[in-house]
């Protein structure tokens, strides 16, 4: 187990080389999805809080009062744990590439998607309770 520093960085930039393409479709992916997600959820949350205040048009003040609201504090619980959610899966997706056989980078690709797609609820729940505790 005596391996100096330079044969270490060399078989972490061979296994780079080999899964950078995989890893970094995977990362357009769920950056992809982050804003497919997070932005139309972000806006109509807020649509939704300003309705709620019953005015058209809030100041600051009144943003940090509706934020402090039970509804905003859980608009913001919603909106952080679904960012995690997404950085976690993306996670998920990685270390199952990296993981993975060497099969083709395309196949490598979809297992890795499927692996999180299929632990994505047990994830949200997860990324909601961290969330929460904080």
């Amino acid at each position: 187990m005596n391996h100096s520093v330079a044969q270490v960085w060399k078989a972490v930039l061979g296994f780079l080389s080999a899964t950078w393409r995989p890893l970094f479709l995977v990362h357009l992916a769920y950056a992809a999805l982050g804003v497919l997600l997070l932005a139309p959820l972000t806006g109509a949350l807020i649509r939704l809080l300003i309705g709620l205040s019953g005015r058209t048009v809030l100041a600051d003040q009144d943003i940090a009062y509706v934020v402090l609201t039970p509804l905003g504090m859980a608009s913001l619980i919603l909106v952080a744990a679904v960012l995690i959610a997404i950085t976690a899966l993306e996670q998920a997706s990685m270390m199952a590439i990296g993981a993975s056989l060497p099969s083709g980078p395309r196949s490598r690709i979809l297992d890795a998607l499927a692996f999180a797609a299929g632990r994505a609820h047990r994830i949200l729940a997860f990324a909601v309770r961290l969330v929460a505790r904080l």
